[in-house]
């Protein structure tokens, strides 16, 4: 039992947020729309552990206030499962930097990533320091058996992001990346 963070996790997330909150002491979910956080809470064995931090990621300085006045309510974060999207490289680096400066303990960072964090053109892993045992997660797709390929539905995500939490790999990926020109388009 645990502090966790969970950034994004009210959309495709939301299994693997249900799961997250019924391991945990408590449970702080960053997303924009109540009304999704209120489905996890509905879905929760015991949402008295569910906190909704209504905030927009890409807003560095919003999610940073919200982050600090958390953290002194309820302490530090063990664990952080992070959903953002490429554009929000500056929040995410704040967001490390604010978990890893106000604990001296060792806590988990699994970034969740896309299918193109495969390609290694870019690296969109933020500088963490000793503290962070960071994992990553990439999200591919699928291939059918008539050739077809798609993307992975919420529920193959949620089951993926929780076994690559249990498994504690570096590096987890849920479906495939390869061939890559068998992606969906």
């Amino acid at each position: 039992m645990g502090h966790d963070l969970i950034v994004g996790g009210t959309g495709m997330l939301k299994q693997a947020s249900v799961w997250i909150a019924s391991q945990s002491e408590k449970v702080v979910i960053v997303g924009r729309d109540k009304r999704k956080f209120e489905d996890i809470q509905r879905l929760a064995v015991d949402d008295d552990n569910l906190l909704f931090l209504e905030v927009d990621y890409h807003d560095t300085n919003q999610l940073t206030d919200h982050l600090i006045k958390t953290i002194q309510q309820y302490g530090p974060f063990d664990r952080a499962v992070v959903w953002m999207h490429s554009t929000a490289q500056e929040s995410l680096q704040k967001l490390v930097d604010i978990l890893s400066s106000t604990t001296k303990n060792k806590w988990s960072l699994f970034h969740v990533l896309g299918s193109a964090a495969s390609r290694r053109v870019s690296n969109r892993k933020p500088v963490c320091p000793v503290n962070v045992d960071y994992h990553e997660i990439i999200l591919g797709f699928k291939i059918l058996d008539n050739g077809e390929s798609r993307w992975l539905t919420h529920d193959e995500i949620s089951d993926g992001i929780i076994h690559a939490i249990k498994s504690r790999n570096r590096t987890s990926i849920i479906g495939r990346v390869e061939p890559w020109h068998m992606r969906p388009e």
